[in-house]
């Protein structure tokens, strides 16, 4: 090999090495259980599209990169915020191993033109607020297509 050779090996090793580190995993589990009007929304949306390639997914609460914002909120639920943009949503779940005071996990998930493209975990975080505070999204998710929450979309 040449010198040349070595040198480009010598500085993409750590970036490979970044990459297999921080994981390029294709999908993520929920940790905790699923609402139960959630998984009959999910019958619903499976009994009329069959052919969806994440139903599988769905049903094992479990996203992927690639899932629209119907196809994510099936497999995981409502989300604790939501944030929207022209082309981009985040959106945010909170999940906690335990009972309080166990520190909490946030799921950051981030679609780009309808597709979630990457998340990003922060285990450990912990509120200074009320506990027995709700924190749930106030959002009724009527302007996800496909789905029959009985509420219709804005404009």
């Amino acid at each position: 090999m040449t010198c040349s050779t070595h040198r480009a090996i010598r500085h993409l090793l750590p970036l490979l090495l970044l990459l297999a580190l921080t994981g390029c995993r294709q999908s993520l589990r929920a940790p905790v259980a699923i609402d139960p009007e959630i998984e009959q929304l999910r019958r619903q949306y499976a009994s009329s599209n069959q052919n969806d390639p994440f139903l599988e997914n769905m049903d094992r609460s479990e996203v992927r990169r690639g899932m629209n914002p119907t196809q994510v909120f099936l497999a995981w639920g409502r989300p604790l915020y939501r944030v929207k943009s022209e082309h981009q949503q985040r959106w945010t779940y909170e999940f906690r191993e335990g009972p309080l005071p166990q520190p909490r996990t946030l799921i950051y998930l981030f679609f780009r033109d309808t597709r979630l493209v990457e998340w990003q975990v922060d285990r450990g975080h912990v509120f200074f607020s009320d506990p027995d505070t709700p924190r749930e999204s106030r959002d009724d998710f009527g302007d996800l297509p496909g789905l029959n929450t009985g509420k219709q979309p804005d404009g």
